[in-house]
């Protein structure tokens, strides 16, 4: 035998080796990773929007104010709640809201994918604002869930999802729904996805799976306002769609204060994200609206050649508390405000409170 050939024949076998392994062992197969940001809420007040006109110099630009958290949106998909709808024309403040529609190029560039929109203020500015927030989220590239426009009620298989595409064989599908809409009743029931039906819910999951769909985020905004516990309602929807296989995960919206976190059936429940950024704040009875999280979760499936592949299965977190510093109205991590800040000793108090609120998703 040569050198050529002796060379060969041992690589040969070295690499029957690598590929066949001994009898009885178990095979070590390569784990596909997804990852999902989802944020607290974008809640606009008039403190905001005016920063914005200064820092545009006439213009709303809102670019500056959500800049410090960019480096923070590295998931494979990071999701937004927008809270407040979008117009051209006129900007409102509490209780009825309009917020000016460049905040949807601030989204995009600041590295959001998408956003939730289904909220109690979804209809402040009636079917107009519906239809004008979906053109400017969607004109400045970003994904649309909860609400939907006339085109979206002739697909009969409509549900007001987001869909993202992502690795370029990876499905996910966001559903978005609201308790309420403050008692506005909407020219066409469609508008939004309100009142939250868990059958709904869980109807609207199947679907998705059917059209594809590899996961499934459930958005809900309800909960007592200023409640760092979740109320009975967002303990009974949490019960019930997790039960679902169609479901992957439940984040919630509305309290404007970080709620206390479960795992149920195996699937994260994020009861209420607090306020992201917002011009609530600080008021004596509302310190806590000032502070909210951005939390990207983590799903695996084992990828195998031999067996059907398995579904995604959820395998952690990562937990980032921010914090909106008045006056200046900037969202920053809150690890990141100096601690000579006026602010520094209540965003450092703020980090230590949503890390222990949100410890059980990990």
């Amino acid at each position: 035998m040569n050198t050529a050939t002796s060379v060969k024949a041992i690589a040969g076998l070295l690499l029957t080796l690598l590929v066949i392994p001994p009898a009885g062992s178990a095979v070590a197969f390569p784990t596909e990773t997804i990852t999902i940001s989802v944020s607290g809420d974008l809640l606009v007040h008039h403190s905001q929007y005016e920063q914005a006109l200064e820092d545009g110099g006439g213009k709303y630009d809102f670019r500056n104010q959500l800049a410090p958290v960019k480096p923070l949106l590295t998931a494979d998909i990071n999701i937004c709640h927008l809270e407040t709808p979008l117009t051209s024309g006129n900007p409102s403040t509490y209780p009825i809201f309009a917020t000016p529609d460049s905040l949807a190029i601030a989204i995009k560039e600041t590295g959001w994918d998408g956003c939730s929109a289904a909220s109690n203020h979804s209809l402040d500015q009636g079917s107009a604002g519906v239809y004008h927030t979906i053109r400017s989220l969607k004109s400045a590239g970003l994904v649309v869930s909860g609400i939907r426009n006339k085109a979206q009620i002739n697909r009969a298989t409509d549900s007001a999802v987001g869909w993202f595409q992502v690795k370029d064989d990876i499905s996910v599908a966001h559903l978005s729904y609201t308790w309420s809409t403050n008692g506005i009743r909407p020219k066409f029931n469609w508008l939004v996805n309100a009142p939250i039906s868990v059958s709904s819910i869980i109807n609207d999951a199947k679907a998705a799976k059917r059209n594809g769909a590899d996961l499934v985020i459930v958005s809900i905004h309800a909960g007592t306002e200023y409640a760092v516990t979740p109320n009975s309602q967002q303990k009974a929807i949490a019960q019930a769609i997790t039960k679902s296989a169609a479901i992957d995960a439940m984040v919630g919206h509305h309290a404007h204060v970080v709620q206390d976190a479960e795992i149920i059936n195996g699937k994260p429940v994020v009861y209420g994200l607090g306020n992201f950024w917002s011009g609530q704040g600080a008021w004596s009875d509302l310190a806590n609206s000032q502070s909210g999280a951005l939390v990207t979760l983590k799903f695996e499936r084992v990828i195998s050649s031999n067996t059907t592949e398995k579904s995604f299965s959820y395998s952690g977190s990562q937990i980032d508390p921010v914090f909106t510093t008045p006056e200046a109205w900037q969202v920053s991590p809150a690890a990141r405000i100096s601690a000579i800040s006026r602010w520094g000793s209540a965003a450092r108090s703020a980090a230590i409170e949503i890390r222990r609120r949100l410890a059980p998703l990990n």
